[in-house]
């Protein structure tokens, strides 16, 4: 009986074993069994990955490790060294940085930033510490400005009330084309410093304006001389200048406080030139940008910071009178206690007790709501004193803020180690700035109340919410003018939101634009681990999900907060979240799920599970995400074996669709993707991605910095490219040292201007052969304009079980053949392509773009009538569909 079936898309993408049965699912004759290193086109073809062009070597390095499956749902991932960051100014001016043990690297247009001093290079500027005064800089001060030394060794630059105060200093004998890099501290205010080849210009540094901190600029020299220059023209401003260096320079790069096993959990958030980054272990920082080459990274000064009220750890022991009781008598060992501690709360080993009475600074009388456990002595720092002093508060003025005013209680309610403390009351904040006596203090306004004096009860004294003690946040993002941070050690579901249009502000109040804090109300711990603005803040906590708005779906505001929970699938504590239009991509817990949150009407937020039909891919656990969204829309996800899933993504076509790349040296267990990121790409055509690669490379472990290029067809690959300058020997291929490697190259007489755009005969041309790095060079056979040298992959795509149509029913058992097979391929150039085992000549494939495989001898009988097609060789290939003609048993033939 002759039956035919054809195969026209692949948009089910790879499937689990668990679907093999299923003929029935709609997806089933769209998909495929195995899909390597390939990638399913959202029009439905499936075609050969892209390769990678080697950009550096990472900073980082560590001992190999070979392919490690988790053995149950919960069991770490081993961690990457390295993790890649997007940040992205504008479509131009796109960087990936690189995150290590400690230091933070900078890429652009495929390139390392230069930046760092090389170890050791020679000082080129004169007198740069202002150890003894200001000699070999040339001064200006002009309409009453003035450039002074300081005896602390620093130079102070005043321009009084509209002059100019500057300095500047000609560095002379640089090599034309080299890098070098100018360091400085500045203090006290702006400071404009620009570079040029002469005075009065910045064609090497932009005139830049910077405030406070440690910076560092580099540039390429145009000539022998640079002339650094400062100046300071705000006036009534005293600034200060120190630690001016100059040097050859190297590979731009920061310090950072982050270890490699922090990396993973470090979470983001950019807004214009500002990235902010987070970690519970460390203070929230943020790195801007100021130009090209010149970023900082510093902590977050907040004004004010987030604050609560924090118990005292009073320095004595602790005698309860009673275990319960009313009026019982609480005995201290030293002198602890103030007047205005009454209604302050004693806890300790689950004991609460209110104090009702202060009869000495060691005797309280107290009503016991908590039982406290025996009536033994308690250790110091074994209990705490919770709560405000409950005193009337007079402030000595409300206004203006920074003002430093007198705060005096009616009752002695101040200890020294309020100072840094944080009065919250009429809707104000004020800062203590010293405390005089138990009654008085200074403090600062940094935020106006409505009055003056403040009753008893009605105002807070806190502290700074995030600390050592307490942890800082492990969760930041950004959403309708508002920076958020959440989830800290010791209040693992609290949110909190900066005031509007203010980012760095997070001091509390009522108003719609001021700060707030929200802790999520739940049964059980439930650990915030993501923030996303979709069409609301949307919360991913290791538990739960959860959409914020404000009320009438207006904007989140401090009295107009709705939280309400989502799903119940739970987030993976470390990788990241991330956005992609509509709807919140995250990893569920386990890693085994890939879940997408997204509105559906009329039934709310669904996260359906993106990786249901090819689980098994995730089975050794996702440790990454990323989204590419042009030109095409694809979900990258690392895996801890160092593959990584890769899914056509276009929900209007209601395609997702996986397959796996695996870099080259992957099945040897000598390479392993661990990072990856994407950015704009930098010839404006899209999105391209990046990704760090584990590579054992003539037995030496190291992590390869790669970029995905279309143009390219071997991995970690440079490219040689001259039309008018053949060659015959390459050198700086060291980082290929000892491997076997894929060499493309182009004759002359085949070359043309387009890199890439080549004719038929010119395909046909580019000549394909093997051989091994050694030190660094390779020979060529004879003279070529254009090499592509990298390590060889292979791409396979093995087809389903075909559920081929009959009278009879299904024909999953019974045995069949295919007298013909047609396989209809695109753009598929040069050697290596295989069908069911059959090698295409090159010049069939090459005499037009889209051609039409068949194959006459049949697949033989068997009950399988699967086809491999496979690209074995570092060339195009491009499959549209498949054909079959087939003859089935009537169940007599084997």
């Amino acid at each position: 009986m002759g039956l035919h079936t054809f195969q026209t898309n692949f948009t089910g993408g790879e499937q689990t074993p668990y679907l093999f049965a299923r003929t029935d699912y709609q997806k089933y004759g769209n998909g495929a069994e195995r899909l390597w290193n390939a990638v399913v086109k959202v029009t439905g073809g499936v075609a050969r990955r892209a390769g990678t062009q080697f950009v550096a070597k990472a900073k980082s390095r560590s001992a190999f490790q070979p392919s490690a499956f988790q053995k149950s749902a919960f069991q770490v991932a081993p961690r990457a060294n390295v993790r890649l960051v997007p940040f992205v100014f504008n479509t131009q001016e796109a960087y990936v940085l690189e995150f290590g043990s400690g230091y933070i690297r900078f890429y652009r247009n495929r390139q390392p930033l230069i930046g760092n001093p090389v170890f050791g290079a020679v000082e080129l500027v004169t007198n740069g510490s202002f150890n003894f005064d200001l000699s070999g800089w040339t001064l200006q001060q002009d309409n009453g400005g003035a450039v002074t030394w300081d005896a602390a060794g620093v130079a102070l630059l005043t321009p009084g009330a509209s002059g100019l105060a500057g300095m500047s200093q000609a560095v002379n004998g640089l090599l034309t084309n080299n890098f070098y890099v100018v360091t400085f501290t500045v203090e006290g205010g702006d400071l404009q410093f620009g570079v040029g080849t002469a005075f009065g210009t910045y064609d090497l540094v932009g005139l830049l304006s910077v405030g406070p901190g440690q910076y560092r600029a580099s540039f390429k020299a145009q000539g022998g001389t640079a002339v650094l220059q400062f100046l300071n023209v705000v006036a009534g401003t005293e600034v200060r200048l120190d630690s001016v260096s100059m040097v050859e320079a190297d590979v731009l790069e920061l310090s950072t406080p982050y270890k490699a096993s922090q990396l993973a959990a470090l979470r983001t958030a950019q807004i214009a030139d500002t990235l902010y980054i987070c970690h519970q272990d460390h203070p929230p920082k943020k790195l801007q940008r100021a130009s090209d080459l010149v970023w900082t990274l510093q902590d977050v000064a907040f004004a004010p910071p987030a604050t609560e009220e924090v118990e005292l750890r009073p320095a004595a022991t602790l005698t309860p009178g009673a275990t319960v009781g009313i009026g019982v008598t609480f005995i201290a060992g030293a002198s602890v206690f103030l007047t205005a501690d009454v209604n302050r709360q004693i806890k300790s080993q689950g004991g609460v007790a209110v104090i009702t009475a202060v009869v000495s600074g060691t005797q309280v009388t107290v009503d016991i709501i908590q039982p406290f456990p025996s009536t033994q002595p308690i250790g110091s720092g074994a209990w705490t004193l919770d709560g405000s002093p409950s005193a009337e508060l007079t402030l000595s003025a409300k206004e203006p803020i920074n003002k430093i005013i007198n705060l005096t209680l009616d009752a002695p309610g101040f200890r020294t180690s309020d100072v840094g403390g944080f009065i919250h009351g009429l809707d104000g904040i004020i800062e203590i700035t010293s405390v005089t006596t138990s009654s008085a203090a200074k403090g600062k306004i940094l935020k106006s109340p409505t009055g003056t004096t403040i009753v008893a009860g009605n105002w807070t004294l806190e502290r700074e919410a995030w600390s050592e003690e307490s942890g800082y946040p492990g969760v930041v993002s950004a959403d309708g003018q508002r920076l958020y941070f959440a989830s800290t050690k010791r209040r693992p579901q609290t949110l909190w939101g900066s005031a509007a249009g203010d980012l760095e502000n997070f001091g509390r109040g009522i108003e719609d634009d001021d700060a707030f804090v929200y802790t999520l109300s739940s049964n059980e711990v439930d650990v915030i681990r993501w923030l996303k603005p979709i069409s609301k803040l949307i919360i991913g906590t290791i538990g739960s999900e959860y959409s914020a708005e404000g009320g009438d779906l207006g904007p989140i505001t401090p009295t107009r907060i709705m939280v309400s929970p989502q799903s119940t699938w739970g987030s993976d504590p470390e990788p990241d979240a991330l956005r992609a239009g509509p709807a919140a991509i995250f990893v569920q817990r386990g890693r085994q799920q890939v879940r997408e949150l997204a509105l559906q009407a009329d039934v709310g937020y669904q996260a359906a599970d993106l990786t249901i039909l090819a689980e098994h891919i995730f089975r050794a656990g996702v440790t990454q995400l990323a989204r590419v969204s042009s030109p095409d829309s694809f979900l990258l996800a690392v895996l801890s074996d160092g593959r990584m899933a890769v899914a056509t993504y276009e929900r209007a076509e209601n395609v997702v669709a996986w397959s796996q790349f695996r870099p080259a040296g992957w099945a040897e267990g000598k390479a392993a993707y661990r990072a990856v990121c994407a950015i704009p790409s930098m010839c404006g055509s899209g999105d391209e991605v990046w990704v760090a690669v584990e590579r054992t490379v003539g037995g030496t472990s190291g992590i390869y910095i790669e970029v995905f290029d279309s143009q390219l067809n071997t991995d970690a690959a440079l490219v040689y490219d001259d039309p008018t300058a053949g060659v015959e020997l390459l050198t700086g291929l060291n980082h290929l040292n000892g491997e076997t490697v894929d060499v493309l190259r182009t004759p002359p007489r085949f070359a043309q201007k387009g890199l890439f755009q080549q004719n038929m005969v010119q395909r046909a041309r580019t000549k394909h052969y093997q051989t091994t790095v050694v030190d660094g060079t390779i020979e060529l056979p004879d003279l070529a304009v254009r090499v592509e040298v990298g390590l060889p992959y292979e791409t396979e795509i093995k087809t389903l079980r075909p559920e081929v149509p009959a009278q009879f029913g299904t024909t999953q058992m019974l045995s069949k053949r295919s007298n013909t097979i047609y396989v209809r391929l695109y753009c598929s150039h040069g050697d290596g392509v295989q069908v069911a085992g059959q090698l295409i000549p090159r010049l069939e494939l090459e005499a037009a773009d889209v051609f039409d495989f068949r194959k006459e001898a049949n697949l033989g009988w068997d009950r399988e009538g699967q086809v491999t097609i496979k690209q074995t060789k570092p060339f195009p290939l491009t499959v549209l569909g498949v054909a079959y003609s087939w003859q089935v048993s009537d169940g007599d033939k084997p």
